[in-house]
This record gives structure tokens, sequence and C-alpha cells, in this order.
């Protein structure tokens, strides 16, 4: 891997974790902004494949209901932000998002 796009996945990765502990309460280096990039149902959907999950398994991950992903897939209900940037980060960087992701819903499954 070239040094800058290491430098660029590094970032990228850190980004997310410190995302991680905002979401969690914890005491995190974070700038919240809103998300600049409009979202499609396609892409909730094209995110669901690369997790290889149903639409209440990903609600779970989402922290919605089964219902609010059917509605986002079918452009019934907008796209919160938060979960664009999880579903940009599946597109541009997919095993590193997911493999956050999981560790994320984890946690919160058992409590930690």
């Amino acid at each position: 891997m070239k040094e800058k796009a290491k430098k660029g996945f590094e970032f990228f990765e850190e980004s997310l974790r410190e995302g991680v502990r905002y979401a969690q309460g914890k005491k995190a280096k974070v700038k919240v902004e809103s998300l600049r990039v409009k979202l499609t149902g396609e892409d909730i959907k094209a995110a669901r494949q690369v997790l290889k999950v149903s639409q209440p398994q990903f609600a779970r991950l989402m922290a919605v209901s089964s219902e609010t992903v059917k509605k986002w897939e079918q452009g019934k209900n907008p796209i919160p932000a938060a979960v664009g940037y999880w579903a940009e980060g599946l597109k541009t960087h997919p095993t590193v998002t997911k493999n956050l992701l999981f560790e994320m819903a984890g946690k919160y499954s058992t409590g930690q």
C-alpha cells in the first residue's frame, strides 16, 4: 500500500473508532457535521449486501426498526447522516467499516 493511501486508511479507521467512542458516550475527539453526500435507498440496500444482513438485522445494527430500513430503501424516509456515514464507509473501505460496525454492535449487545 502506498504511504499516502496507508495514512488515509489509518485516518479513516481512527475516525470511525472515535465515532464509536462518541456513540458509546465516551470522551472522543469528534467534530459533528452534516453528511455531504445524498444517499438513496439503493445505497442502503448495497450497504446491507456488503454486510450480508437482512433488513431486520441491519435495523438492529443501526438501532432502528426494520420498518424504518424498509422505508429508507423505498425512498419514503430520509436517511440520517450517521447511517449515511456507515453506508459510505462500507462503499469506500468495506472491510474496516464492517469490522468496526460489528465490533460496536457486539459491545452494545453485551453491555460493554
